[in-house]
């Protein structure tokens, strides 16, 4: 999996250039991507942050000017927004940014410094907006990318977000690509084997999912999958009325099954099928539930059950 282990220079970030309201098209239009954050200006961000001077000393000149103290914001500047701009200042020159309007994935370099100017069209008075420029850009249909790209555009919860792991490989693809035809035909050249350790705990979660349906007839039972509870990450049902819960971990190495899980599990008592998809296997393989691997998975799509080649088809997008 040589293009997945070859780490690069690059970093890849995805942008949300918000305020009022979602301005990514039109920064994106001129050539740029950009921040707010108050009233000071790139000019004031240098002052604040050449030489040695702390992270606080420099939060706390930006806060004390007297443009961004009348804003009346509390505080006039937040330690997180000030953590965003400097994210923002410091992408390097080959680096890649990412925004997202109209259906497409939008990739493109940063060059040049921090900027900004008062007559700025972008300017949401009294915030000036702080910007880099951007070159060779390119743009991705996200209809025509394989569905794992839909992950990208919401990825993070920062406005300056730094792809990792997955992300990071799937955006990659796009900065080293011109179509989405290439993209996905260098997805598809990946094994069964490099593509399942590509996938991040969202696709494994998807995976495991797709598992249960084709195998347990599984019925959601209009819980989210992922995220709603504390302890389990699928609910739902068999066709008998039996309960099935599944909890999922995508991590490099073998992991133990939560105490949580397993007393919420006997809990639940006899009328219920407990799974625990784990990648790399687990340590403590307890008794009354069952235990999926990665290797497991790879059995079912490349074995003689036409249910699992169907699913490794269609997981990967290759119907």
């Amino acid at each position: 999996m040589q293009a997945v282990q070859n780490a690069t220079a690059s970093k890849y970030w995805r942008m949300r250039c918000r305020n009022d309201r979602d301005y990514s098209k039109d920064a994106w239009n001129r050539e740029e991507v950009g921040i707010w954050y108050g009233a000071w200006s790139a000019g004031d961000w240098y002052a604040a942050t050449q030489g040695a001077a702390s992270p606080q000393h420099q939060c706390g000149y930006l806060k004390a000017l007297p443009h961004q103290t009348a804003l009346g914001w509390n505080p006039a500047l937040s330690k997180a927004s000030f953590d965003t701009a400097r994210r923002f200042a410091n992408i390097a020159d080959d680096d890649w940014v990412v925004v997202y309007f109209d259906g497409c994935l939008h990739v493109g370099h940063v060059i040049g410094p921090l900027e900004s100017d008062i007559q700025h069209p972008l300017n949401c008075s009294p915030e000036i907006l702080k910007y880099r420029r951007v070159h060779s850009r390119k743009s991705f249909s996200l209809a025509l990318l394989p569905d794992e790209y839909r992950l990208i555009p919401a990825a993070g919860r920062g406005n300056v977000h730094e792809y990792w792991d997955t992300n990071r490989f799937l955006v990659k693809l796009m900065a080293e690509f011109s179509s989405e035809q290439e993209v996905t035909r260098e997805i598809r050249k990946l094994s069964p084997k490099e593509w399942l350790d590509v996938i991040g705990p969202t696709g494994w979660e998807s995976l495991s999912l797709g598992f249960l349906i084709l195998q347990e007839q599984f019925v959601p039972t209009g819980l989210k999958v992922g995220g709603t509870l504390p302890i389990f990450d699928i609910v739902g049902r068999a066709p008998n009325g039996d309960r099935i819960v599944a909890q999922c971990k995508k991590t490099p190495y073998r992991v133990a099954c939560d105490l949580d899980f397993l007393e919420a599990v006997s809990d639940l008592g006899a009328a219920v099928r407990a799974y625990f998809f784990a990648y790399r296997g687990c340590t403590n393989a307890p008794n009354g539930v069952t235990v999926i691997t990665g290797d497991d998975i790879l059995s079912w799509w490349q074995g003689p059950d036409p249910k699992g080649q169907m699913h490794g088809r269609l997981f990967r997008g290759t119907p």
